[in-house]
């Protein structure tokens, strides 16, 4: 009776036991299809994937590059008639303030005026009583603006090419413009809108201004 006994309890846990085995066998191969499905579904791009993302990197370079280009030149544009305007506000301010003549004169050293080239190399303000548009010795130079480290182009009409002087009274002794041009301008006739000028009046306010399509001929000799 025993030794049946025993014998009956040793074929169940066998049993048990294979059954165990089986169970653990299934359930470690699920766990690795699993696995091998989900590695594979990760397994990068095909190649239609890839051309169409590359294809779309592409539009956006396109269209971003470009106005990325014009805000980078629209900063400087602003940046640089800012500092004209600065300027020329100064000269009107000390010449009321100091009582006599004060010039704007374009300069490529920071302490006497050029008579070559344009505006752009840089510029000085300077007191100039005896209004000779030169920094003669005991005249002080009130402010140095420096030039531009690109291949804009700031230059004078006929009036004002080389220098700009305010009387005591505010007003200036010739009224004229300056004509700001950057890369962007190939034509500045036609390319009216990236054009900019700063135009000084007689009684010795300035303002900037987007000239009219064809109202500016040239970007060198305005």
């Amino acid at each position: 009776m025993l030794d049946s006994s025993f014998e009956k309890q040793g074929t169940v846990h066998r049993r048990t036991e294979s059954a165990y085995r089986k169970c653990g066998d299934n359930t470690g191969e699920s766990v690795i299809n699993l696995s091998m499905n989900d590695k594979g579904h990760w397994a990068g791009f095909t190649l239609v994937e890839l051309m169409v993302t590359l294809l779309l990197a592409a539009i956006v370079l396109g269209y971003g590059v470009p106005a990325f280009r014009n805000l980078i030149l629209n900063n400087r544009q602003a940046a640089h008639m800012n500092n004209i305007l600065t300027s020329v506000m100064l000269a009107r301010s000390e010449a009321l303030k100091r009582h006599h003549s004060v010039t704007v004169c374009k300069s490529a050293n920071n302490s006497s005026c050029a008579t070559a080239g344009g505006w752009e190399q840089g510029w000085i303000v300077f007191d100039d009583p005896n209004k000779s548009a030169i920094v003669d010795i005991g005249e002080t130079v009130i402010r140095a603006f420096q030039g531009f480290a690109n291949d804009a182009t700031l230059r004078g009409n006929a009036n004002i090419r080389n220098n700009l002087t305010y009387e005591l009274t505010g007003f200036v002794t010739q009224a004229g413009q300056f004509v700001y041009c950057d890369s962007r301008v190939q034509n500045p006739a036609n390319d009216a809108a990236d054009v900019r000028v700063l135009v000084v009046s007689m009684t010795g306010q300035a303002k900037i201004v987007v000239p009219a399509v064809g109202a500016v001929n040239s970007c060198l000799s305005p």
